[in-house]
């Protein structure tokens, strides 16, 4: 993420609680929602508490058309999407601009675009000594499939980790976290998590 300086910086951190992922539109908004909150915290001098989904940006933070336009290019750089001035004229809040950018994302994805190496992991309940099951490898159809037709197995009380690398995009998540949204109103967590270690796999 590029330097946020065209704002004044707060004395207080916005600091961003962990969030479980792959709930609600294409499984993505938890994880576009915290990303998005510390742009727009950075830009408009905002602590985390202040910048809910009901924030209205222009009326509660003052943008104007300009702030707008320069905010979009700081989320073209975090997300790897463009929003266009008629995309961003009808952006009211906060959560009107998650809406937007997964939108931007659920259609951005290309055969081009390199296919991330995922560690999913499949606990079948909360506590750290529960038994798991782990697929490791290329996020290729028959891994979703693989991964998600077991995570579907897993009783109220299991847990979904996945790994991916630092580098990935978050439109080549989109499907994959789509198909494990529903898990949330079964009673299954779901966490996505980003690692320094692993690359994305050409």
């Amino acid at each position: 993420m590029p330097a946020l300086s065209t704002r004044p910086t707060p004395h207080r951190t916005a600091h961003a609680p962990e969030r479980s992922g792959a709930m609600g539109w294409l499984g993505l908004e938890e994880h576009v929602e915290p990303s998005l909150r510390r742009i727009v915290c950075g830009y408009f001098g905002r602590v985390w508490e202040e910048v809910r989904p009901t924030t209205r940006l222009r009326d509660d933070l003052g943008a104007t058309p300009a702030d707008l336009a320069r905010l979009a290019g700081e989320i073209g750089h975090a997300f790897g999407v463009d929003l266009p001035t008629q995309v961003l004229g009808r952006v009211r809040t906060q959560a009107d601009l998650v809406d937007a950018i997964v939108r931007a994302l659920g259609h951005r994805r290309t055969e081009h675009e390199p296919t991330p190496m995922v560690r999913v992991r499949l606990t079948t309940a909360a506590a750290a000594t529960a038994p798991f099951v782990e697929h490791v490898g290329v996020l290729t159809p028959y891994l979703t499939a693989t991964a998600v037709d077991d995570a579907r197995r897993l009783a109220t009380g299991g847990r979904v980790d996945v790994w991916v690398p630092a580098d990935t995009s978050w439109s080549s998540l989109v499907g994959f976290c789509g198909r494990l949204g529903t898990l949330g109103a079964r009673g299954v967590q779901v966490w996505v998590h980003r690692t320094a270690q692993a690359r994305a796999v050409a």
